[in-house]
Formats: structure tokens, C-alpha cells, sequence
């Protein structure tokens, strides 16, 4: 549990001066991009962005600078409409898995009792936020259309594999017409790349060295993390194909 001071505490470190853009052009090259907006046009504070953690470690590993480049976007928005101070979380939440005997599905051995606490150091939090989740592509489809979720960071190596109960296709139309954007992390065809300075870093480290996740290879020193920008429609045909009943 993470009191409601550290998480303000968080929104008074995080700026959006600690981040650096890049994006690549119609030459395939990494050129400087103006700011967060690169990342996420037609941000609004009420966004709500969808972490799909699967396995449990892949989103500290490969996307915590991004998660928290829109936590700060949040805090900024708040702080441009506030007069005399605010008290808020964003809306983002953390989908991991959990299998037929409640265990964390993971890839490392030295998760910690308090790993999936470790997420409040994200400001994923309170923990209404950290969202148990069936095991399979399809379960973690319906809990992000449950939690109605319109932003989403995607694991890029996981896609429906088909031998699933599929969902109803009008999920499929509205999940179309919710999500404002898909972000593939551990991609090896990134479109944009956030650079972070140490205050964002260290905030990452945190939550790893929490998790138990201290050693785990390059990531705890890593300023760089890059994603790929896919449409929706894209997406749901590419990587959800096999989800959806047929119309």
C-alpha cells in the first residue's frame, strides 16, 4: 500500500522537461520530435491507458519511462486548471495474469511478496488500479473493455493464438471506436523512442528494485525506451484476429 503522500510526492518530481522525443521519419531515421504530443495526440487527463503486463516484469522492463511520460502529462494538465493544489491519480491501469492457482505468470524467479504493490511507485495506484487478469489473450481483452480503456501499451510479442472462447463481436466495434491509440512495447520496429533524465529513471528503478526485479539484465540503467505507433483497426486485425466472433 503507497500512501497518498508519496504518490503527491511523485507529482511534484515529474516534469515534462525530464523527457526528450524522438520520432522516425519517411527515411526510417530517429529525428527530434516537439514533445509528449509526438507520443500522444489529443491527450486528455481523463484518459484512461491500459498496461498489459504479460508477462508480469515486460511493462517495468520496456515501458515504465513511458508509462510515466503520461503520468506527468496527467499531473501537467492538472496543474494548468489548479488553483492552490490538487489530489488525483491517473487512470491508468496495470493488466497482469494469474494462473489456475493464483500465481503470477512471470518469467523471473525473484519476484518479491510485494511486486504487484510495486506498481504504486508508477503512481498505478490505489490498487483497484492493479487488475488481476485470466491468463489468456482473450481474458485480458475483456478486462480491457470492462475497464473501458481507450489508451494501450501492448506487449509486441503477443498476439491471440485462437484455440480461446472467442468474445462477442460488437466488443471488437466498440474497442475500435474507444481506443484513441495502441503503443507496442518491445517492438523491434519502433516509430518513436522517449528519452528520460534521472529523476523519471530513478522513480523506474524503484519500482523494479520492489518488485524484485533488481538485476534484471540492462533495464535498471536504461534512459531509452522505444515504441511502435500502430492504428487500431491494424491492431484488432493483426494481433486480436482471432478473439472476436464473426459478423
Amino acid at each position: 500500500m503507497f500512501s497518498s503522500l508519496q504518490v503527491m510526492h511523485t507529482s511534484k518530481i515529474l516534469q515534462a522537461s525530464h523527457f526528450a522525443y524522438r520520432s522516425r521519419g519517411p527515411d526510417g531515421v530517429m529525428t527530434p520530435s516537439p514533445g509528449f504530443e509526438t507520443l500522444c495526440p489529443d491527450y486528455h487527463a481523463l484518459d484512461r491507458l491500459g498496461i498489459v503486463a504479460l508477462p508480469f516484469e515486460a511493462p517495468m522492463q520496456h515501458a515504465s519511462l513511458g508509462i510515466l511520460a503520461w503520468t506527468t502529462a496527467f499531473y501537467d494538465a492538472l496543474r494548468a486548471e489548479s488553483h492552490g493544489g490538487f489530489f488525483n491519480y491517473p487512470q491508468h491501469y496495470v493488466f497482469y495474469a494469474t494462473d489456475n492457482r493464483g500465481t503470477l505468470v512471470t518469467k523471473s524467479e525473484s519476484l518479491t511478496d510485494e511486486a504487484v504493490g510495486s506498481w504504486g511507485h508508477l503512481d498505478v495506484w490505489p490498487d483497484c488500479k492493479q487488475v488481476e487478469s485470466p491468463n489468456s489473450v482473450n481474458g485480458i481483452v475483456a478486462r480491457l473493455f470492462d475497464f473501458e480503456i481507450n489508451r494501450l501499451l501492448w506487449p509486441r510479442p503477443m498476439s491471440s493464438v485462437g484455440d480461446e472462447p472467442r468474445l462477442p463481436e460488437y466488443v471488437r466495434r466498440m474497442l475500435l471506436t474507444r481506443l484513441k491509440g495502441v503503443y507496442l512495447y518491445d517492438s523491434d520496429s519502433p516509430t518513436v523512442e522517449i528519452h528520460a533524465r534521472e529523476p523519471v529513471m530513478r522513480l523506474a528503478r524503484e519500482a523494479r528494485e520492489q518488485a524484485g526485479l533488481r538485476a534484471f539484465d540492462d533495464a535498471a540503467e536504461r534512459s531509452v525506451e522505444a515504441y511502435e505507433q500502430i492504428d487500431v483497426d491494424q491492431f484488432l486485425d493483426t494481433y486480436l484476429g482471432s478473439v472476436f466472433e464473426e459478423s
